[in-house]
């Protein structure tokens, strides 16, 4: 016992300098953050954690414009806070002229939240050819499409949060969902890389990069073997949950990696384990989700 509290320090250490490090090397919170005269883009916001996202920023005073291929709920209807876009994200052309409707109605956005993902239920061999390049054009191509129509205003600012949804699976790839990890571990790659391009190409330091990272989330994309998958593994996470932790990430003006729920936080670290560990751990988790 005397050992573990011995090493209590030390894991405060780790967190710190964790902190520190995801926030751009900053210590202390962005300034300049006004919520009222806030926009925010929101992909796949018409639905799960992405309607609880719109949900919470217009509560905030943020003025939100949704990307979405599905229409608005009704409740948005009649908002004046909410521009509802009907946007094919995997396209660059529709992307644009979603992006020009934004500043014709409310002006140049200050937050991005990439939060529209696909995913299904298939083995490597049973997945359609025709499948893949929708999974990665929503899950990780589109990213690069919002970055080029929304970030250089960022940049010229020196202003701006960039969060997308991910996934604990961009860790860790899973049976019957390799397309999925493949797609979310792009997403985490696109997160480290953009986050290093802003620091060390465009000097931006004012921009601030998270990401979110949870485990399996009750929406309508959960598979529908979701109970079982709850009986093996836990309870899933609420969209409600999910979202308010991003907002807390957002409306902290910080940047960072949020894993959720924090009791998987351990997975960030699989790529450094021995090989054994690793696919011991792979093995486990594999048969318990396996769908």
């Amino acid at each position: 016992m005397a050992f573990i509290l011995g090493l209590a320090p030390a894991f405060g250490a780790i967190a710190a300098l964790n902190s520190w490090a995801t926030n751009g090397w900053r210590i202390t919170a962005h300034k300049g953050w006004r919520w009222s005269e806030e926009i925010a883009v929101v992909t796949g916001g018409c639905g799960g954690i992405g309607k609880e996202l719109v949900t919470g920023l217009v509560k905030k005073g943020v003025r939100v414009a949704i990307l979405d291929v599905i229409p608005a709920p009704e409740e948005f209807n009649g908002n004046t806070a909410i521009l509802y876009l009907n946007t094919d994200i995997t396209s660059e052309a529709a992307v644009a002229e979603a992006g020009a409707a934004i500043r014709r109605t409310y002006g140049e956005p200050s937050i991005l939240i990439n939060n529209a993902g696909l995913g299904a239920a298939h083995s490597i061999l049973d997945t359609p050819a025709e499948y893949l390049p929708k999974i990665f054009g929503v899950n990780a191509i589109a990213l690069w499409l919002l970055a080029k129509e929304f970030l250089p205003k960022m940049i010229e600012s020196n202003k701006g949060h960039v969060a997308n949804i991910n996934s604990v699976t961009s860790y860790m790839a899973l049976p019957s969902m390799v397309d999925y990890c493949a797609s979310k571990a792009a997403g985490l790659a696109f997160h480290e890389g953009l986050t290093c391009e802003l620091k060390t190409k465009y000097k931006a330091y004012g921009i601030i990069t998270s990401v979110v990272q949870p485990t399996w989330v009750r929406t309508p994309m959960s598979p529908e073997n979701a109970d079982e998958i709850e009986r093996k593994q836990g309870k899933m996470l609420s969209p409600a949950y999910v979202a308010e932790k991003t907002l807390e990430q957002i409306f902290s003006c910080r940047g960072g990696q949020v894993v959720l729920p924090d009791s998987l936080s351990f997975t960030s670290s699989m790529k450094g384990w021995p090989n054994w560990a690793q696919e011991l751990l792979r093995d486990v988790m594999g048969r318990a989700s396996l769908l």
